[in-house]
């Protein structure tokens, strides 16, 4: 460790709260805070899934890319520019803090370990691109059965806790941020998001940005079911008029978004924040 400078398959996705960080701070912003120690190593064998705590960030079997992903809270199309082993490369992670920390700043954390270890250089610029805008789909702003406001904020009880369940016997409230897929069914369970958020989930189904254009506040409970066929969705047709792709059988996330949560997504070409990679290099061992 380093010390740093300051019947069916069943399968259930979980989904950490965003806990949105702008854009603007780039990656060497002397004044980010930084990890007490971290370790950077070359990917060896599979050591499964070991969740990111107050404490700790770990990430196994990484790229530079999808550590600059969560970094700056964006999807790998949002990332464009540098070397080759960027996505191809693999490491394993992991960071400690002198103390507790919000997912916020951890992000930030993980800019400055970045401009450490891979003497990142990035800029961050606004291209127009084709995205999605989240609408609500009827006249009378009506509201599907499976959108429900909440009491709870689990924005931020999620992000304090880094997307973890509630511990056994704990009283804290009951939030996830979850796909369930048992084919040839889809389910997505949301508590307590601003809808803000809930765009946000919606772009890892569809690769590409989702803008909240729905005028709704406040935390809301979503549940949403739809074909399975459509996870992954791939990448969306360049026409920004283009629909969203319909699965190959069974009921399209475009419909389930209409009939079960009065919502809709329309497409249109506007700015999207997008990091450009100027320069980066293979880290030192440690």
């Amino acid at each position: 460790m380093n010390r740093m400078r300051g019947g069916c398959v069943a399968m259930a996705i979980a989904i950490h709260a965003t806990g949105a960080v702008s854009l603007e701070g780039i990656a060497q912003d002397p004044q980010l805070p930084a990890f007490e120690v971290g370790s950077i190593k070359p990917q060896n064998g599979d050591p499964g899934f070991v969740p990111s705590s107050p404490e700790r960030f770990v990430d196994a079997n990484a790229t530079l890319r999808s550590l600059i992903a969560w970094a700056w809270n964006i999807r790998s199309f949002q990332i464009e520019g540098g070397p080759a082993w960027a996505e191809s490369q693999r490491f394993d992670v992991s960071a400690r803090a002198s103390q507790r920390v919000t997912e916020r700043t951890m992000r930030l954390m993980v800019r400055q370990l970045l401009a450490d270890r891979f003497q990142l250089r990035v800029r961050v610029e606004p291209r127009q691109m084709a995205r999605y805008v989240l609408r609500t789909a009827r006249a009378d702003g009506r509201l599907g059965p499976g959108l429900q406001p909440a009491s709870v904020d689990c924005a931020a009880v999620l992000a304090e806790r880094f997307g973890a369940p509630a511990p056994a016997g704990s009283n804290a409230p009951a939030c996830a941020w979850r796909v369930g897929i048992s084919p040839p069914v889809a389910r997505m369970f949301v508590d307590g998001a601003p809808l803000t958020e809930f765009a946000g989930l919606l772009e890892r189904l569809l690769n590409r940005k989702v803008v909240d254009g729905t005028g709704l506040t406040g935390p809301y409970n979503v549940r949403l079911e739809f074909s399975s066929d459509q996870l992954p969705m791939g990448v969306p047709a360049a026409d920004p008029a283009a629909p969203p792709p319909p699965p190959r059988d069974g009921l399209s996330l475009s419909t389930a978004l209409q009939d079960q949560l009065g919502l809709k997504l329309e497409s249109e070409r506007g700015p999207v924040d997008v990091i450009v990679i100027e320069s980066a290099q293979l880290p030192l061992p440690d």
